[in-house]
């Protein structure tokens, strides 16, 4: 499917009544369009015509899942005859410009803890410890290929539920985007001695969830069965979004663990786990050294992480007991936020960018 067929598929979707992120900034104004960008990649989802040809009104806000907005930004500048306000989930500081004004809005991804989507289960803590973590991984990105490696050099299959489909949003043929991931990862202790060729071979990594298609309670993506949170003890998050100097972006591999009660360790871009704070979750720095988040070199930061990892996957079931009994209040709240906090703070904040959007365009209510 090329891109332009993409964005048409989304938008025929939404049209249907599929998920729309900021659905309730439609009915801001007759004046104003509200514009799906799936990813904040510009011209790369753009219809042929590009922005131009679906771009009708007046004022444009442009909502996106976004990694990095830029490119959609620039683009958007060449509509010079329209005002445009674009959402983003992460701060760009360092973008100028003078006919668009970025929202930051962090609450993002709070469109998966809607009401209707609550499990009906309360938390459990009755879990056992077959595996030490969990890692379910689709898109190719070089730190879950590096995982994959990680897992393979020290046998730790039988540690995890661990996948890896290696699939390319951009339809380039697997070899190619293995090649790519290699080149970024380079050679590391964590890797020495892996035959490549092998690793390659077996793609795709699967567990059982993908052959069976259970799906996600909160959102499309694959999250597995409920026991694999049950009798796994962490969730390790290889997160999309990682830049240097730039602000983090959660999608929903952050927010599944935390929406089944279970704690984690993040790869994200540097100081991941501070903003996490500032969502209003706990983190984990009781059982884990969490000052492998501030390292700014994401390569360092990365393999600070798998250290703690490897020595997680020596523990002993009675150890991983202590540490779990330990975090269980963190747990609890990080559950309780997810669930009844995200909500609530999403409906109350995406007022104030709507009161925002209009101000700036100039319109009444």
């Amino acid at each position: 499917m090329t891109a332009p067929e993409r964005l048409s598929k989304m938008n025929n979707d939404q049209s249907k009544g599929g998920k729309k992120l900021f659905p309730e900034l439609d009915n801001l104004s007759s004046s104003i369009q509200h514009f799906h960008n799936y990813h904040g990649y510009g011209e790369v989802f753009a219809p042929p015509g590009g922005f131009q040809s679906v771009v009708t009104k007046d004022y444009v806000v442009c909502s996106c899942y976004g990694e990095d907005p830029r490119h959609s930004l620039t683009e958007f500048e060449k509509l010079n005859d329209k005002k445009m306000v674009f959402i983003s989930p992460c701060r760009h500081t360092d973008f100028q410009n003078t006919k668009s004004k970025i929202i930051y809005f962090p609450l993002g991804y709070a469109l998966y803890p809607r009401s209707e989507n609550k499990p009906d289960k309360e938390l459990v803590f009755n879990r056992t410890f077959d595996k030490t973590f969990v890692s379910l991984n689709g898109r190719a990105h070089w730190p879950r290929q590096a995982l994959y490696e990680f897992v393979d050099k020290f046998n730790l299959y039988d540690k995890c539920y661990f996948s890896y489909h290696a699939k390319d949003r951009y339809n380039r043929p697997p070899k190619q985007v293995w090649d790519i991931m290699r080149k970024d990862i380079g050679d590391a202790w964590f890797n020495e001695g892996v035959d490549q060729d092998s690793l390659f071979d077996r793609l795709p990594v699967t567990v059982d969830s993908f052959r069976t298609g259970v799906r996600d309670p909160f959102t499309h993506q694959f999250s597995g069965r409920e026991d694999f949170y049950n009798t796994s003890f962490c969730s390790v998050v290889p997160e999309t979004f990682i830049v240097n100097d730039r602000d983090a972006v959660f999608t929903e591999k952050i927010f599944k663990p935390l929406s089944y009660g279970h704690p984690l360790l993040v790869f994200s871009s540097q100081g991941a786990l501070a903003k996490l704070k500032e969502l209003g979750f706990e983190t984990f720095e009781s059982i884990f050294d969490e000052s492998y988040d501030l390292i700014e070199n994401p390569q360092l930061r990365f393999e600070a992480m798998l250290e703690q990892l490897l020595e997680l996957t020596k523990k002993s079931d009675h150890e991983l007991s202590l540490m779990f009994e330990k975090i269980k209040p963190v747990l609890e709240h990080n559950y309780d936020r997810f669930w009844n906090g995200l909500s609530k703070d999403y409906e109350s904040k995406l007022e104030d960018v709507k009161e925002e959007i209009l101000d700036y365009f100039g319109i009444d209510k």
